[in-house]
């Protein structure tokens, strides 16, 4: 755990790494990107960093060697707190409790470094309490917040706090890095990262099989479906309404509708994720307008919605693939 393990993002840790060498730490840092990209990570190594014992000789990168890094490494340094969310929220005690042990300087440190991961869901009090920590900080006290949104957070915190955004990480280095660190050979990486979307979390949670092997059966079934129209579809909601994968193959659903419109816009294949299935995007892409295929995303999102609230699965399911001219037969078999 350091900054050199640290995937993509580099104008931020150059930032951090810059301050650390400089002395010149804010007292106060939020971290904002969406799930997967690093942000803990580099909350952790940024606190691993500043107590480093040799950081100046590794250019404001932690050693990973002294008793400092090992025992940030295992979580058990004393000057390095960190708080996460105890059920849904982030609750007043534990920012209290916080507040009681910052009193205290360092222990064994140069820096007391806090780190608040989902400090988006500090309810209104938690952070009517953290308010008073960043306006009269304790010396030598560094705050790192974490969250993929700021949305949530009141204006007086985001403003006593030195902002840094952390971006979707690139495919290829995500697909090398998958590569190097696991079973699987470089086609197979490169699509999970594809899938993954920037996020590493997201590429290590995918199902190599689903993703491989499955997709392309989902894909086959579903644009058949969406030709033929009329009783198919009535028949597959039916059908498909008992799985208990609706979500993973809305999902999946969603992609393949993404590349159609790609490939009916630009024309361009750069832009495929599902780069492996090329020649049936193509066939499929004359099938369909580009008005149809938003008119389907639209209605993809309407039963994801409609799910999400516990709806009559087959009925939702239903409605996501109808044309106008489907509504007499749905309104027969009803």
């Amino acid at each position: 755990m350091s900054f050199s393990s640290i995937i993509g993002n580099n104008r931020a840790i150059e930032t951090l790494k810059k301050a650390i060498l400089q002395e010149r730490v804010p007292h106060a840092y939020l971290f904002i990107g969406r799930e997967g990209v690093g942000k803990k990570l580099t909350a952790l190594s940024l606190a691993k960093a500043l107590n480093c014992q040799k950081t100046e000789e590794n250019n404001g990168d932690a050693c990973g060697k002294c008793i400092s890094c090992k025992k940030t490494d295992a979580m058990n340094h004393p000057d390095v707190l960190l708080v996460e969310p105890e059920g849904r929220f982030i609750k007043i005690e534990q920012i209290r409790r916080l507040q009681r042990r910052l009193q205290f300087k360092a222990v064994e440190g140069r820096y007391k470094v806090c780190i608040i991961d989902g400090a988006d869901n500090m309810n209104i009090a938690s952070a009517n309490a953290l308010l008073k920590t960043l306006e009269e900080p304790p010396s030598n006290t560094v705050l790192v917040l974490v969250a993929p949104y700021d949305t949530n957070l009141p204006a007086t915190i985001l403003s006593r706090c030195r902002r840094l955004t952390f971006t979707p990480l690139n495919t290829e280095e995500l697909g090398l890095w998958l590569k190097e660190n696991s079973n699987t050979d470089e086609e197979t990486a490169k699509l999970l990262a594809l899938f993954g979307g920037g996020s590493v979390s997201k590429m290590l949670d995918l199902n190599k099989n689903f993703i491989i092997d499955t997709r392309k059966k989902i894909i086959q079934r579903l644009s058949d479906v969406i030709s033929s129209g009329g009783d198919r579809v009535l028949d597959w909601a039916q059908e498909f309404a008992k799985s208990e994968d609706i979500n993973e193959h809305i999902e999946m659903l969603k992609v393949w509708l993404r590349d159609l419109m790609v490939k009916k816009s630009i024309q361009s294949s750069g832009y495929i994720i599902n780069h492996d299935l090329e020649a049936r995007l193509e066939e499929d892409s004359k099938r369909f307008t580009l008005f149809r295929l938003f008119d389907i995303w639209d209605r993809v999102n309407l039963c994801q919605n409609a799910l999400d609230f516990n709806a009559n699965k087959q009925i939702a399911l239903e409605f996501m693939f109808m044309e106008q001219g489907d509504c007499d037969t749905w309104r027969r078999r009803q």
